[in-house]
């Protein structure tokens, strides 16, 4: 093992020490390689482990993404990152822990002059290449908290040829847009702090900590209203104006036949925008 490889790994005793006592990150489990860091962390919250475990992997060999797509997680130049959550929350509640990690993670990158953005429902932009993503599975439980597993893949400091080419021009990083390398480890405390303060309100269950959500994940989210767009699902796609963002987390799009509620599907957006959409 070399100095270089060492050097390009996250700082752990600096993670512990940067979270310092709060619930995400109470419990941490570090690994240079593992298949999923999502995959792993349910086996632990099927197991009994409690919430605010966070699992990190240098590497994942078979990281997944949404619909089941291949996450691409070389050794020591993104994040892998998977945490354990078991609110109280009703099940229509649950899609919003996607929104609430997305926003924690835009919002950590934004402090450090990344104009970093949200594609609907978990995508991360800079620019107009993804660079992360979320991923949330959740199993609910009779009688008892659901279990989630929040997971994040980030892509730091890849370069082009970290990326097969399939994946470009899509896929980028925060070293391609940027030019310069990031510190993982600070990046990765702010997020994960971002998310603790987030999860804590929304357990607190105030007046208006989901409303307060959905606003800051639109303006995150420029395509989220104003924009036309098109929805594949499993039927016949949607096409029409996205209007905002619904309090289950569900993107609303005028369509020609009427307001549509989407809560699954791949959008695809014109570059064209009306007033609203300015």
């Amino acid at each position: 093992m070399t100095a270089g490889e060492n050097e390009s790994r996250v700082d752990k005793i600096a993670l512990r020490a940067a979270l310092g006592h709060r619930l995400i990150g109470s419990r941490f489990l570090y690994f240079l390689t593992l298949s999923s860091t999502n995959e792993h962390a349910r086996e632990l919250a099927e197991d009994g482990w409690p919430e605010g475990t966070i699992v990190l992997s240098e590497e994942q060999t078979a990281g997944k993404g949404r619909a089941g797509r291949t996450w691409h997680s070389p050794p020591g130049l993104g994040l892998n990152v998977s945490v354990i959550l078991k609110p109280s929350f009703p099940p229509e509640k649950v899609a919003l822990m996607t929104l609430m990690t997305a926003v924690a993670a835009v919002q950590a990158l934004r402090e450090r002059g990344h104009e970093a953005t949200i594609k609907w429902p978990n995508d991360i932009l800079l620019g107009d290449r993804k660079i992360g993503g979320v991923l949330a599975d959740a199993r609910l439980r009779p009688g008892g908290p659901a279990d989630i597993v929040v997971g994040l893949g980030l892509n730091v400091n890849h370069l082009e040829a970290d990326f097969p080419p399939d994946l470009l021009p899509r896929a980028g990083s925060i070293r391609m847009h940027s030019g310069a390398e990031a510190d993982r480890t600070a990046l990765l405390a702010a997020i994960l702090n971002r998310l603790d303060e987030a999860y804590a309100q929304a357990k607190d269950g105030g007046a208006g900590t989901d409303a307060r959500l959905i606003e800051t994940y639109t303006a995150l989210c420029p395509m989220c209203r104003g924009r036309k767009v098109v929805v594949q699902g499993e039927g016949e796609p949607i096409s029409g104006e996205s209007a905002g963002i619904a309090p289950s987390g569900a993107l609303r799009v005028d369509t020609p036949s009427g307001p549509r509620e989407i809560h699954v599907g791949e959008i695809s957006v014109s570059e064209e925008r009306n007033a609203a959409g300015r």
